[in-house]
C-alpha cells in the first residue's frame, strides 16, 4: 500500500479544498489510502474545519503534532472521533522506562522483542517515541525480529560509520570507503559532511596525542594505523560478545 507524506512546509500550504480531496478519496494524482500530514494544526484555515469535513472510511490520515491546544475544538473532536496517542519527550535517565515500554507495544503488536534489541532501536533513533512506536510497526510485519533484521532496518549511528570510514581509508580500500561516504550523503545530504569531518578531525587528533604520548614520532602513520585496527577489531569484538549474551 502507498503511503504518501507531506512534509511541514506542504501541510502549512494545503488548501482546504485539498485536505477535503485527501479526506474523501478524490485526488486526481496520489494513488494512496493513507497520508501522513505534520503540523496541521499550524494551518488554521483547515484546523478549525476539520471538525465539519466529511471523511471515507478507506481513508487513514495520521497527523503528528510537535504541540498542540487541547483546548480547542478540534483537538476534543479528535479525542472523541480519532485515535489519539501522546508521546512525551523522554531523557536518558527514563531508558529503562523506554526499554520496557519498547518491548510492551512490540507484544502488543505481536512481536517478540529482547531487552538487547530493544537497546540497539532506541540507541539507534533516539528517544522519540513516535519515531519508535513507527518502527515498531515496521518490525511487527517480519516473522521473527533478528539482529540482522534490525541491523538492515537501522544501520549504524554516524559516529561507528566514521570510524569506519577511517579505518579504511587508512587501510587502503577505497572501494569501502566510496561505499560509506555514498551512505553517508544518502543519509544525511551535504549538511552531514560538515558533522562528519568534524567526527573524523576528532579521531585523528585524539590518535594522534596518543601515539606522541610515547614522544617516538618515528613510523606515524603506521603506528596510528595499527591502534585504529586494534581499536577496530576490539569494538567488533565486543559487539559480537553482546550479541551472543542474547
Amino acid at each position: 500500500m502507498a503511503v504518501k507524506k507531506r512534509s511541514d512546509t506542504m501541510a502549512r500550504d494545503l488548501t482546504l479544498n485539498g485536505m477535503q480531496e485527501i479526506a474523501i478519496g478524490q485526488t486526481l494524482f496520489i494513488n494512496s489510502s493513507r497520508y501522513l500530514i505534520s503540523k496541521l494544526s499550524e494551518n488554521s484555515e483547515i484546523w478549525s474545519q476539520l471538525p465539519d469535513m466529511k471523511f471515507d472510511d478507506d481513508r487513514t490520515i495520521i497527523l503528528a503534532e510537535d504541540k498542540i491546544d487541547k483546548r480547542t475544538k478540534t483537538y476534543k473532536w479528535l479525542q472523541k472521533n480519532a485515535k489519539v496517542q501522546e508521546f512525551s519527550p523522554l531523557s536518558d535517565r527514563q531508558k529503562p522506562q523506554l526499554l520496557k515500554w519498547c518491548v510492551a507495544e512490540a507484544k502488543i503488536r505481536e512481536c517478540e522483542l529482547t531487552n538487547r534489541q530493544a537497546e540497539i532501536i532506541v540507541d539507534r533513533l533516539g528517544f522519540d517515541q513516535l519515531r519508535l512506536s513507527n518502527f515498531l510497526d515496521q518490525l511487527a510485519l517480519a516473522e521473527k525480529v533478528t539482529d540482522d533484521l534490525i541491523d538492515n532496518f537501522i544501520p549504524l549511528a554516524r559516529t561507528e560509520n566514521v570510524f569506519d570510514l577511517f579505518v579504511s581509508a587508512l587501510a587502503g580500500d577505497y572501494d569501502k570507503v566510496h561505499d560509506i561516504i555514498s551512505y553517508l550523503e544518502s543519509e544525511s545530504g551535504v549538511d552531514g559532511a560538515y558533522q562528519t569531518m568534524g567526527l573524523l578531525a576528532s579521531q585523528a587528533t585524539n590518535l594522534t596525542a596518543l601515539v606522541l604520548a610515547d614522544g617516538d614520532s618515528k613510523s606515524w602513520w603506521l603506528r596510528i594505523f595499527r591502534l585504529i585496527r586494534m581499536f577496530y577489531e576490539n569494538w567488533r569484538l565486543q559487539q559480537k560478545a553482546s550479541i551472543r549474551k542474547n
